[in-house]
């Protein structure tokens, strides 16, 4: 039986950042001319969640809120298995190394057994989930992705050194923030690039307000994004953020920009700019 690449699949990036309070970049690669999904792109690490992720034993757990917040509109369990893909993308992607030294007790999943060859268990504690993004229909590839950002310090090998990466991401590099709209990205990335610009000094936890708010229809066209945080809003600020989500992020004033994702054939309004999202939570 052949499977249904149309079908929604869970997903996992990671937006690594390096020197947060002097000159901030970020971690991207490009895609491949013939990739189905996003060709010639550049792009965070990331990818699918496998099988195998669930069942990873995490040395350290994802902080208590994200582990919250990843639990929205989720099966059950599936924050371990996306704490895992997450470092599992970032290590067959990259090279790089988020774990701590420990032995792996019984047999270890085929997709992980590089990663446990180095004599490291994956440690999920230094993720933190920042966004979430549904792809629209009508794509080849569609993804509910969960957004991680990850501090290059927690990296436990060295960050400019992919070597052992594998070849799905060329050119890979650390890439100024300031500079990273110069390159060719989905426009999904740029919103996401707009939340990281906005928070790119908080590493510590909000206190989160949450609210359900009236649904509003998104445009099919577009990416359905979300922060991790929800706060108030209204009908109108809603309507206001379907008409501003063609544009690109950087002309939305960070005051006014508001974050959506959709829920089947809603939306549920999603920002707080004044806080950052669960300590150290993004295909």
């Amino acid at each position: 039986m052949t499977a249904d690449k149309s079908a929604i699949r869970n997903a996992a990036t990671v937006i690594v950042l390096r020197e947060r309070y002097t000159a901030p970049a970020i971690l991207m690669g490009q895609r491949g001319a013939k990739a189905a999904f996003m060709p010639n792109k550049f792009v965070f690490p990331g990818g699918a969640v496998d099988a195998q992720d669930a069942v990873v034993p995490l040395a350290a757990p994802v902080p208590d809120l994200c582990h919250a917040r990843l639990a929205d509109d989720a099966p059950d369990g599936m924050q371990t298995a996306l704490a895992a893909a997450a470092i599992r993308e970032l290590w067959e992607e990259t090279g790089l190394l988020l774990g701590q030294r420990g032995d792996w007790h019984g047999d270890v999943p085929d997709t992980w057994q590089s990663f446990a060859d180095t004599g490291h268990l994956p440690t999920a504690d230094g993720l933190q989930f920042v966004f979430r993004a549904l792809t629209p229909p009508g794509r080849p590839r569609r993804f509910d992705a969960r957004f991680f950002l990850v501090d290059a310090d927690d990296i436990r090998n060295d960050p400019d050194d992919f070597s052992g990466a594998s070849d799905e991401l060329s050119h890979l590099q650390w890439i100024p923030l300031r500079d990273a709209r110069k390159f060719d990205l989905p426009f999904i990335t740029e919103v996401v690039l707009a939340e990281i610009e906005a928070r790119v000094s908080y590493r510590t936890a909000p206190r989160p307000t949450a609210c359900r708010i009236s649904r509003t229809m998104m445009r099919p066209a577009c990416f359905c994004v979300c922060a991790a945080i929800r706060c108030r809003t209204t009908d109108r600020q809603i309507a206001s953020t379907s008409r501003m989500i063609d544009r690109p992020s950087s002309a939305i004033p960070a005051s006014s920009r508001i974050d959506t994702f959709s829920r089947k054939n809603s939306t549920e309004a999603m920002s707080d700019r004044n806080n950052s999202t669960c300590p150290s939570a993004l295909t």
